[in-house]
């Protein structure tokens, strides 16, 4: 069974010591859960920090 992508824009905010930088990008998946999980493990490793520094403030499909 092919599993169709659906993308969505997600903004946030990521914590780092003192620092709150607000950002956004484009995120893809099977569904809204699996495309945000996968978007929370990518910014954690990128930038060294806990799932629990990111805040996501919108998600909206596109």
């Amino acid at each position: 069974m092919n599993s169709v992508k659906k993308s969505w824009s997600v903004k946030f905010v990521i914590k780092k010591g003192e620092k709150a930088v607000e950002m956004s990008l484009p995120i893809h998946g099977e569904n809204a859960a699996r495309a945000l999980n996968d978007f929370f493990d990518e910014q954690s490793a990128r930038h060294g920090i806990l799932r629990s520094d990111i805040d996501v403030t919108a998600l909206h499909a596109v």
